[in-house]
């Protein structure tokens, strides 16, 4: 694996395993140094992005760690939202498609189990996420 996706992997699981649930349970509480986490963790996630598919047939147990990572991640978003609520900061002015999901954390809500939903407009026009990141269905909110 190329080191700079090493880092990057390894940034986002640090980030996913120890930084949010430190701050998610109040062991950690400077909001500003959050933002700078989380900005990290969304660096990090869009590098792994990237490689991806070719980690599915070269790397599969970095493509499975990833699976993983964003299924706790998806599962940390409510009270994430909670504790930084300024989640949309990181997208404004940008154009981030609606595929790339961890920008919309605060838009994701929990609609039902097995599959994660971003809608493109109205309710009844969905996008499916990958079929990897099977955990429970999720629907973004109007903003």
């Amino acid at each position: 694996m190329e080191p700079s996706l090493q880092i990057a992997l390894d940034n986002y699981a640090y980030g996913i395993r120890e930084v949010i649930p430190q701050y998610i349970t109040g062991k950690l509480k400077d909001r500003e140094a959050l933002e700078d986490e989380f900005a990290l963790i969304l660096r990090a996630r869009d590098q792994i992005e990237s490689a991806l598919e070719h980690w599915r047939v070269r790397e599969p147990h970095a493509a499975k760690l990833v699976d993983e990572l964003d299924r706790v991640f998806l599962l940390s978003c409510d009270p994430l939202v909670k504790i930084a609520p300024v989640l949309s900061f990181f997208r404004e002015g940008k154009q981030i498609p609606r595929s790339r999901w961890w920008y919309y954390l605060d838009l994701i809500t929990r609609v039902q189990i097995e599959e994660f939903v971003l809608p493109s407009g109205a309710w009844d026009e969905t996008m499916v996420l990958p079929e990897r990141i099977i955990v429970r269905q999720f629907a973004l909110a109007k903003e």
